[in-house]
């Protein structure tokens, strides 16, 4: 078995102003965070499922103090055999200040999780505007590429084109994110959102908020050029658009972004999606089931549980468990083994 989305990233990681009035680093600290916690959780004692406490639940899990803590805090959900996509997360170039550790050390430090621990796929996430990412590539053995353009340029960058030659070449896939409503987008000033979006090879909206905004970077139509010059790249846009694109598209609106990716599976053989984490949701379940009954689709989704950005959310042993249940053994095998092996040619 398979979990193809999950993040190990630690408090180090998150740039200083990720969070505002400097909470990031406020809940860096234990002290800081037992107050914080407090105050936010006393906003509505009543419940253990609000918002705040599983905001908390989030943070939480970034305190683990290494990679290898909050690892094997999601492995203890799984069979024991089961094996996990660990995607880092370079967030330095996003305008939200500066991280306390490097993010070499954060892929040094994962990379020795994965000489010790063989149940650890490691991926290399890579930004077009980190110049010394291509060697530190090249010069190791990483299972896959991550990408995340909301961050703030397009998957076209003329600066990325070294990858799509690298997954080419050594037989590598992809995992995009592709969700437009993430807090985790660019957050630095208007004008230099605009100067980034006048990249694009299209035409693009210069209104709005910084959120909005950075959704134009992940479209899924912006990877057409990459599918048609790599087809022998396997490329995953993670989170099938998230929920309320899904759910918007089952309401019949057009133009979604779940739509986009489903038409693009049906054009194009090496495009997959997973369900991280966007499928927590039960009211998209028979959605889900229809889609693996349809020849189109069946054999392009992914099973991921996006943990831990999840935290925010719920809960990693109902949402596995929920869908295994839901599915059933056949469908599960098939999201979480055998389409798993397809997307890495294994």
């Amino acid at each position: 078995m398979f979990n193809t989305h999950i993040h190990v990233f630690t408090k180090e990681d998150v740039p200083s102003n990720f969070l505002p009035f400097k909470l990031v680093r406020i809940l860096a600290d234990k002290e800081g965070y037992e107050i914080i916690a407090r105050v936010l959780h006393n906003l509505n004692p009543w419940t253990k499922n609000d918002v705040f406490d599983r905001y908390l639940e989030f943070v939480k899990e970034g305190r683990l103090g290494s990679q290898t803590n909050i690892f094997e805090d999601v492995a203890k959900f799984y069979p024991i055999d089961t094996k996990f996509f660990v995607l880092p997360m370079d967030m330095e170039y996003m305008g939200a200040g500066t991280t306390a550790r490097v993010y070499r050390d954060q892929l040094k430090e994962l990379i020795e999780l994965s000489k010790v621990d063989k149940r650890v796929v490691p991926f290399v996430m890579v930004d077009p505007r980190r110049p010394e990412i291509e060697g530190f590539v090249l010069n190791n053995n990483f299972a896959g590429i991550k990408l995340y353009p909301n961050l703030g340029y397009f998957p076209y960058d003329k600066d990325l084109m070294w990858i799509y030659n690298y997954c080419s070449k050594f037989n590598k896939p992809i995992v995009a994110h592709c969700t437009p409503d993430n807090p985790v987008h660019f957050k630095g000033s208007k004008q230099e959102l605009k100067e980034l979006l006048l990249k694009s090879k299209g035409v693009v909206n210069l209104k709005g908020s910084n959120q909005k905004l950075c959704a134009q970077f992940m479209d899924p139509y912006n990877y057409v050029s990459i599918l048609n010059n790599y087809k022998d790249v396997n490329i995953c846009l993670a989170h099938m658009g998230g929920e309320q694109e899904v759910l918007k598209y089952l309401k019949g609106e057009k133009n979604t972004i779940t739509e986009k990716i489903l038409n693009l599976i049906v054009m194009y053989p090496n495009l997959y999606t997973d369900i991280s984490y966007t499928l927590s949701n039960k009211k998209l379940y028979s959605f889900l089931d229809k889609l693996l009954d349809d020849d189109r689709y069946k054999n392009r989704i992914l099973f991921g549980s996006d943990f831990y950005m999840n935290k925010t959310k719920g809960d990693e042993t109902l949402f596995s468990k929920n869908i295994k249940e839901m599915l059933g053994d056949k469908k599960f095998e098939l999201i979480s083994n055998t389409n798993v092996n397809s997307f890495l040619k294994s």
